[in-house]
């Protein structure tokens, strides 16, 4: 019999570490894709069936078989022997840094896989190969070149290429994608659409849109399942997998946690959840919601709401966290930083601040406040989210006369720049509503409002007319009133923040 005390200390902790996260299984259909010597294939197989495919002949002859299973020396192209949804479970470890085409590889292993199977991948870490470098095999000199950025090796396998998503990697990868990108995918990339009734798929198929924004209709008449099932088969017809949204601020606004066959309560408004628990409840009420959000293959939520209130009176009193600007920023640096935890996309909503103003989804909203005023209230827990590292900033349809006395917050450049020059912010600007009345009657068509918003600098626009708004700025772009720099540089940010959330395969969500 082997024994696992036979391995190399660093092989045989990752061994057990993994064996322990995948659990006991009895029972199961295992494929091991990439098995090399077999160790974890034998591990499954004394209670499981298990199948191991390898392409080396001499790893399959030292392969461990302390207990029966099927060896195949083959690669990829192995898998059309089999049926689809055969496997239980697919293990894939330490394989795809190898392989140039790991989309096809991850699509051929998802045919296999029964629809609530599980499939467990493994990748070489940088920093942990340079850990491996130092400690155990004391060559500072090697681990030194991997920190400085090359690529390592292994000796039976070539070249590691590691694909880490820190920024110097996804931006290496994000500039790869926008190279085989029309320019007709990277426009339909900056919409966000209210997810159509009929045919979403069709749609998707059709268009390739960044995102869809499901709201109380989408959860109606839906189980867990059949949304989970419907989203799969959203992100499935997506080239790139898309932003799948939701408005789940808790209190008033609920799309998905109203409705009791997703969840036996709704989600209490940021007041009452630190009336009942102070900061310890806002953490577990984020951690829980992204939780919930995700089993149901939800990866964005338009939230937290970093406005601050005057009083009860005011129309976003009710969804913001308190009138003062301290404990807002605190709530806001809290409920960003466990979203990014759970790799729950944020936005902060509605820049520059509601304060004490109307409600533009049915008017246009004029707002005479002073900066100064913007500056010791609104304005702060905008750049606590940022300093926290939110993904999104929703700007609103108010005319904010301090910053822009001409144009609505969602299309002015002023603020845009604003945002990017003053408070220092990197990622994705996103419109509230296009089909709001406030900017709408300002622009006199939803379509207008989006190249407008595109000029200003946003990035991603919120529409619920996907055919009009799309066709408008694809004439902006042929009639040059949108640049390619100013595409390309949208894309980018979209795209950046979809990897680093780690939306950056074809699958999305696990079938139901």
């Amino acid at each position: 019999m082997h024994d696992i005390t036979d391995l190399p200390a660093w092989e045989r902790l990752f061994k057990k570490i993994v064996w322990k996260q995948l659990g006991d299984m009895e029972g199961k259909k295992i494929l091991d894709f990439g098995s090399g010597e077999g160790i974890t294939a034998n591990h499954f197989a004394e209670k499981n069936d298990v199948t191991a495919i390898e392409p080396s002949k001499e790893m399959l002859s030292n392969a461990w078989k302390d207990y029966e299973y099927t060896q195949i020396v083959g690669d990829v192209n192995a898998l059309s022997a089999f049926k689809n949804e055969t496997f239980d479970m697919i293990i894939c470890h330490n394989v795809l840094e190898y392989i140039d085409d790991k989309a096809a590889v991850v699509k051929a292993l998802a045919r296999v896989l029964k629809k609530d199977g599980i499939i467990s991948i493994v990748k070489h870490n940088r920093a942990g190969r340079v850990m491996q470098m130092a400690v155990l095999l004391d060559d500072f000199e090697k681990a030194n070149e991997i920190l400085d950025g090359k690529d390592s090796t292994a000796s039976k396998f070539g070249t590691i290429r590691y694909y880490e998503d820190n920024d110097k990697y996804i931006e290496q990868r994000v500039a790869d994608r926008m190279k085989k990108m029309s320019w007709e995918e990277k426009i339909a990339q900056m919409i966000l659409v209210k997810a159509p009734a009929k045919n979403a798929v069709n749609i998707q198929k059709q268009y390739q849109f960044g995102g869809y924004v499901l709201f109380g209709e989408d959860f109606a008449n839906s189980t867990p399942d059949t949304l989970r099932n419907r989203i799969y088969g959203i992100q499935k017809a997506s080239k790139i997998p898309m932003l799948i949204a939701v408005d789940e601020e808790g209190g008033t606004v609920v799309r998905a946690s109203r409705y009791r066959q997703f969840r036996s309560t709704s989600y209490a408004s940021p007041r009452a959840v630190f009336s009942a628990g102070g900061w310890n409840g806002i953490v577990k009420d984020t951690k829980n919601k992204a939780k919930f959000l995700k089993k149901l293959g939800i990866n964005t939520n338009l939230a937290p709401v970093a406005d601050v209130a005057y009083d009860s009176s005011n129309f976003i009193y009710n969804r913001s966290f308190s009138t003062n600007a301290a404990d807002t920023s605190r709530y806001i640096n809290l409920v960003v930083n466990n979203m990014k935890q759970e790799d729950m996309i944020s936005s902060l909503k509605h820049f520059p601040g509601y304060g004490n103003n109307g409600d533009t989804h049915t008017n246009l909203i004029h707002d005479y406040r002073s900066y100064n005023s913007f500056k010791k209230r609104d304005l702060k827990p905008f750049q606590a989210g940022i300093r926290s590292g939110c993904d999104m900033i929703m700007v609103s349809h108010n005319i904010v006369h301090c910053f822009d006395s001409k144009n609505p917050a969602s299309i002015s450049p002023k603020v845009n720049k604003y945002i990017r020059n003053t408070m220092g912010f990197k990622g994705v600007i996103v419109t509230d509503s296009l089909s709001m009345a406030g900017v709408r009657s300002f622009t006199g068509s939803e379509s207008e409002s989006a190249v407008r918003a595109v000029q200003a600098g946003d990035d991603l626009l919120c529409t619920e007319h996907y055919k009009e708004t799309y066709q408008a700025l694809l004439r902006a772009y042929k009639t040059k009133r949108i640049s390619k720099k100013r595409i390309n540089a949208s894309v980018k940010r979209i795209l950046m923040m979809k990897y680093r959330r780690g939306l950056n395969g074809r699958f999305a969500v696990r079938r139901r």
